[in-house]
């Protein structure tokens, strides 16, 4: 079996014992085997920032009926007709008294300023007039009754929670797939990955628990949960003993990815559950989670296709290798988007982009001017 040379950042060469793996191949795979999971049911303020299952529809009209947009008295705009200060028109009911928000009677279509309407003896005189619909909202002007609120696939907003509320859905059927991230071993940087990789799951709507398994990973990867994370111990290493764990408690579909940086990762199934082993580095997890692992949850949610930012044209070129996928960050630049870095990926970088764009393995590069339309990046928008 061909051994592939890794460089590592040491200078050394780690040897992984199968040929390099497709990112695109594996994910397709992965897609394959796995349905998104099955949903739950929560109020609208518990299932916000999580991805609805199913279209919603108002179920009542907003406003549920003619309200008053202002303080002051109901009256028909047909009765003022003509009516000014020097000819007022005349009422011998006294126009009932609305504020902001009350319902308007039914024999009433507009609100006129209350300093308008003058007692007269038995009777009022009304010193202006209306048009229909003054000083009112119309019951469903806001929001129809039966009109598509909410759409299968999308991230549910506070806005979207409290529309919903109002237009009289009182719970949400949501997808929160449970998401096991852990280290492989007690090691800082691992743990301080580890950390990292849950809060961008959490970003995209994972019910996420983080913990560290140490010598137990075969036992924290039989636990329940719908998809597991292991941060470090993906290489061939000693130490690399998550793969291995993986191996004897179910199926490695991938050792080893054609992504720079990311080559050592993994990945496989459990009792029809995925699990990806990312390495403990920060540039190579950063990576496979972009171009892997993102993709994968958001699948398991139902969540729609990754979210894109503005198209526009490179500011210089981009260079790359044939054979390997290269993630590049970009910033935006004067209109254009500006690469970065290109298989790598460093704190120094994140803090300036906006977007990233995974290069195709067969790919030699993209030339400047080329229009591209990139990814947003993780961190970027808590709701994209």
């Amino acid at each position: 079996m061909a051994m592939v040379g890794v460089e590592s950042r040491a200078g050394g060469v780690q040897k992984l014992d199968r040929a390099l793996n497709s990112v695109d191949d594996v994910l397709m795979a992965l897609l394959r085997a796995c349905a998104p999971v099955r949903p739950v049911s929560l109020t609208p303020s518990r299932a916000i920032g999580l991805i609805a299952a199913q279209d919603y529809v108002a179920l009542q009209p907003i406003p549920s009926c003619n309200e008053a947009l202002m303080d002051g008295r109901a009256v028909a705009s047909v009765d003022l007709i003509g009516a000014s200060a020097m000819s007022p028109a005349f009422a011998m009911r006294e126009p009932p008294l609305v504020r902001v928000g009350d319902p308007i009677p039914d024999d009433c279509d507009s609100v006129i300023d209350d300093a308008l309407v003058v007692g007269a003896g038995g009777a009022f005189e009304i010193h202006g007039a209306v048009a229909p619909g003054d000083g009112v909202r119309r019951a469903g002007e806001d929001v129809g009754m039966g009109s598509t609120l909410l759409r299968a696939g999308a991230r549910i907003t506070l806005w979207d929670a409290h529309v919903l509320e109002a237009a009289g859905c009182s719970a949400l059927d949501v997808r929160h797939p449970r998401v096991r991230v852990f280290a492989s071993s007690q090691r800082t940087e691992g743990d301080a990955t580890s950390q990292l990789i849950a809060k961008l799951a959490r970003e995209e709507g994972m019910d996420v628990e983080l913990g560290s398994a140490g010598d137990s990973i075969p036992d924290a990867l039989q636990e329940n949960w719908d998809a597991a994370l292991v941060v470090g111990g993906s290489g061939v290493s000693v130490h690399d003993h998550s793969v291995d764990a993986l191996r004897r408690c179910g199926q490695v579909i991938a050792h080893g990815f054609a992504l720079d940086p990311g080559r050592t990762g993994a990945a496989g199934m459990i009792g029809g559950k995925p699990v990806i082993c990312v390495a403990g580095r920060f540039e190579s997890a950063i990576a496979l989670y972009v171009a892997l692992v993102r993709p994968l949850l958001r699948h398991l949610s139902g969540a729609g296709p990754l979210p894109h930012v503005a198209s526009a044209p490179l500011a210089r070129k981009i260079a790359s290798s044939v054979g390997v996928a290269q993630v590049c960050l970009l910033e935006a630049v004067d209109g254009k988007w500006a690469p970065l870095a290109v298989g790598d990926v460093t704190l120094a970088s994140l803090l300036r982009a906006h977007a990233y764009i995974v290069i195709a393995d067969g790919s030699e590069g993209m030339a400047e001017g080329a229009v591209v339309r990139p990814l947003v990046l993780p961190g970027r928008s808590a709701c994209a």
